[in-house]
């Protein structure tokens, strides 16, 4: 049994942050212990933006400053 496409929709963005926000603390705490050196550093981008996709997905659903007509400005990213 599948999942619904708007179950997901609903879910993911959160997901998606709590994993990046555990991942992230996992790479600091690795950095801080001598574990994880420079050659870890394009983990700390991929982390944030895993973090910052809730803020975008959010923002996306909003609308901000749009009035009613939310499809038009945003029918690029669908």
């Amino acid at each position: 049994m599948a999942p619904k496409p708007k179950t997901v929709e609903e879910w993911l963005p959160a997901v998606t942050r709590i994993i990046g926000i555990i991942l992230g603390a996992s790479l600091v705490t690795a950095t801080i212990l001598g574990r994880a050196g420079v050659e870890f550093a394009g983990a700390y981008v991929f982390v944030t933006g895993m973090i910052f996709y809730k803020t975008v997905h959010d923002y996306r659903g909003s609308g901000r400053g749009e009035g009613d007509d939310k499809s038009e400005r945003w029918s690029h990213l669908d």
